[in-house]
């Protein structure tokens, strides 16, 4: 590869733009895809958003890569794995699944009680003396 890669050594090229596609369907993050092209993480990044056939191949392969897990994880949940069963709930149906819940707290808890207890008494006692 010349010394000054371009985007288009990636988007046009068949072999370089084959080898970007793999690395994003292995997963690899944006730094280690920048590490294997042999460029900076700011050339990335300006790749990215400057190159909408670049931003494409990462977006696309993304896509098909989660498409994948989930169907994964779909089947997994109607064969009865609890877990994939649990964790397909909490995110796909947040509001009825899931972990967090919402409390609502009232009232004054432990120190910040006494402390405010103490302000009271001493603005009394400073409203009250001549």
């Amino acid at each position: 590869m010349a010394t000054n890669p371009k985007v288009t050594d990636w988007t046009k090229d068949k072999y370089n733009y084959t080898r970007l596609r793999g690395w994003v369907r292995r997963g690899l993050a944006n730094d280690q895809l920048a590490k294997n092209m042999h460029i900076t993480r700011s050339t990335f990044y300006k790749w990215k958003a400057e190159n909408s056939d670049f931003s494409d191949i990462l977006k696309e392969d993304r896509d098909y890569c989660d498409d994948v897990i989930e169907n994964a994880l779909y089947e997994q949940a109607k064969e009865g794995n609890i877990a994939a069963i649990k964790f397909y709930l909490t995110n796909r149906r947040r509001k009825d699944w899931r972990d967090k819940q919402d409390v609502e707290v009232s009232g004054e808890i432990g120190i910040a009680a006494e402390v405010i207890r103490q302000a009271r008494e001493r603005k009394e006692r400073m409203e009250n003396e001549p």
